[in-house]
């Protein structure tokens, strides 16, 4: 038992369910187990119950209504049958997720020790009493499987999680990252087995890096982010199911600059890609210089990348909203590489060789929000080279722009005397 009985009590959802379990448990605990056993599969049928009336009264759910509607007029025509209790676990187990492998045997098991309980022995006349650890396991089984499950579990998982999903991404209000955490461990992953958790994570997959249609292109964004939260968060290992599996990990030449993004935060995944899929990323890093700014995961070492994209960049004459996005992410994996000196003097590196006064002035806005950062000698390195170059210092923002680095630099040296052409 992975977790306690008393941890996961604490977990019911059904508010009536928990404080019907707690005389189930005080039963148990009072040495009462026939009343435990008993009692305890009253009030997994009134959970079961209470999931599908939650389900056809605010999520409008038509087979929950329907289940509702049988059992309720089996209990009409025949009030001291059993029948509905069949019905009701029946057409649960057929018709949604909610019980994992094995778990409608664990309730029939618990059924039938709930009979023995209530029911005296006619040949010998004696009552069966379980014992400590059966009651146990029984308790144990029922919260897992059932009480402690939301009732969105007997619907499709998955597809209630994409609905979850596209719900926020509408909000006029952006869901933000922590939320977007939180609700994905809290309402799906601790409830998940490994094996849903390894069938949403494939799903996720398929609709970030394969599908492409209106749907999947609008959601695409928050799909991608609730991919990287179930790979960092959930209790599966990854990589191991990736190189299982790789036939479900590929990519739509499309996606490809989506899917070198989600390497680029999760740089062990590339290894574990299937060959073919290897090589199509390493084929667009060469025509794409987007994708190429987040291929790092090519070279052995961030300072090689860096290395690389000086060279490449030394040619483009055009760095546009997208690539400047892509340049200032690139610090976060500087950051993680301990390389931001090697950052830093990158994007220093693309200032001053700016071929016309418009890239230089979107180069320069690259550098803004890292001044702060600079060290004195890189500092000094940024208005030296500006000093060579008439793209940086004859342009109509250079004055403004060089005089706030000098007065950066003068924090350092108040003796620092500006270079000629930046005066």
């Amino acid at each position: 038992m992975t977790q306690s009985i008393d941890s996961l009590k604490e977990k019911i959802y059904n508010h009536k369910t928990k404080e019907y379990f707690k005389e189930v448990f005080q039963s148990f605990v009072n040495g009462n187990n026939r009343s435990a056993v008993v009692f305890l599969y009253s009030v997994l049928l009134y959970d079961l119950y209470a999931k599908l009336e939650e389900l056809s009264s605010v999520h409008n759910d038509k087979k929950a209504k329907e289940t509702l509607e049988k059992v309720n007029q089996i209990q009409e025509d025949n009030p001291t049958s059993s029948e509905w209790e069949n019905v009701l676990i029946n057409r649960i187990d057929e018709q949604t997720e909610l019980f994992e492998k094995g778990e409608k045997t664990d309730i029939e098991h618990l059924k039938k020790k709930r009979n023995l309980s209530a029911h005296p022995t006619i040949h010998t006349l004696t009552l069966y009493n379980p014992d400590s650890h059966t009651v146990q396991a029984l308790m144990y089984n029922v919260l897992q499987s059932v009480l402690i499950k939301p009732p969105y579990f007997t619907k499709d998982v998955f597809e209630n999680l994409i609905h979850d999903l596209k719900t926020r991404e509408d909000s006029d209000v952006p869901i933000s990252k922590q939320e977007l955490k939180s609700l994905i461990k809290n309402r799906y992953i601790k409830h998940l087995s490994k094996e849903k958790q390894e069938l949403i994570f494939t799903n996720l997959w398929k609709f970030v890096f394969n599908l492409i249609n209106d749907d999947t292109n609008n959601n695409r964004d928050i799909n991608f982010k609730a991919l990287s939260v179930f790979y960092n968060e959930c209790s599966l290992d990854i990589e191991q199911v990736v190189r299982g599996k790789q036939g479900k990990f590929r990519v739509k030449k499309p996606l490809l600059s989506v899917l070198i993004k989600f390497i680029a935060e999760h740089p062990e995944v590339f290894n574990v890609l299937e060959e073919t899929t290897q090589v199509e990323i390493k084929d667009h890093v060469e025509t794409n210089i987007e994708a190429r700014i987040y291929a790092f995961f090519l070279h052995d070492s961030f300072d090689n990348h860096i290395k690389d994209l000086r060279e490449y960049f030394t040619s483009i004459s055009d760095i546009k909203v997208g690539l400047a996005e892509g340049i200032n992410n690139l610090k976060v994996f500087a950051e993680e590489s301990n390389a931001l000196n090697q950052y830093f003097e990158f994007i220093i590196y693309l200032y001053y060789k700016s071929h016309s006064f418009d890239e230089a002035n979107t180069k320069f806005d690259l550098l803004l929000d890292f001044l702060d950062e600079f060290n004195e000698e890189q500092l000094k390195d940024l208005l030296t080279k500006a000093n060579e170059n008439t793209q940086c210092y004859g342009r109509g923002r250079g004055p403004r722009d060089h005089s706030f680095v000098i007065k950066k630099v003068k924090e350092f040296d108040e003796n620092y005397k500006s270079p000629s052409n930046l005066v």
